[in-house]
């Protein structure tokens, strides 16, 4: 995953690199290298995020309430 794709798959399911370290357990450092390029996204991590984006698009949530 480049750190393009990684950033569009953040994008897709509304996350942020902090909202990714939060959820992973790492420093909310590596989630940014991950975005920058300045890190190759491990390779688990982003077969994770592919299928936590496959999820919210196939299952978005529900519409806000009014």
């Amino acid at each position: 995953m480049t750190a393009a794709e990684y950033r569009e798959t953040l994008d897709s399911i509304g996350w942020s690199a902090r909202e990714v370290a939060r959820r992973l357990g790492v420093s909310a450092a590596s989630a940014q290298r991950w975005r920058l390029g300045r890190a190759p996204v491990p390779a688990a991590i982003a077969t994770w995020l592919r299928r936590i984006e496959d999820a919210v698009t196939r299952h978005p949530p529900p519409p806000a309430p009014e």
